[in-house]
């Protein structure tokens, strides 16, 4: 496992995207949106609170510091792109509610 933010090399993995990871012994990849929530005040423009997304339920070989999962095969071919924006659309609405929540910002139940 990686510090927050870093993959294999020490290279810093940011935004939404897709990280692919090879080894010698393996080949995968991870789809990821790693975001944060800033409530600004609107006279000062100050940062009231900040607040990085936090994991879901990341339980394969590679961990990232907010949002992501493993990506297979239906990445792959003709129809990819709307799988991969489908996948990080789902990965921003399953975390946005707890980050929110986090915050204070709505009921999280």
């Amino acid at each position: 496992m990686f510090p927050d933010g870093f993959a294999e090399g020490g290279r810093n993995v940011e935004g939404i995207g897709l990280a692919q990871y090879r080894t010698l012994l393996a080949d995968y990849g991870l789809i990821h949106a790693l975001y944060e929530v800033r409530v600004i005040d609107g006279k000062s423009f100050d940062v009231i609170e900040k607040r990085a997304a936090a994991p879901l339920d990341n339980t394969g070989t590679m961990r990232l510091a907010g949002p992501s999962g493993p990506v297979d095969a239906t990445f792959e071919g003709p129809a990819a792109s709307e799988r991969l924006r489908a996948a990080i659309a789902d990965l921003i609405t399953r975390s946005l509610p707890v980050t929110l929540g986090d915050m204070h910002l709505i009921d999280s139940q």
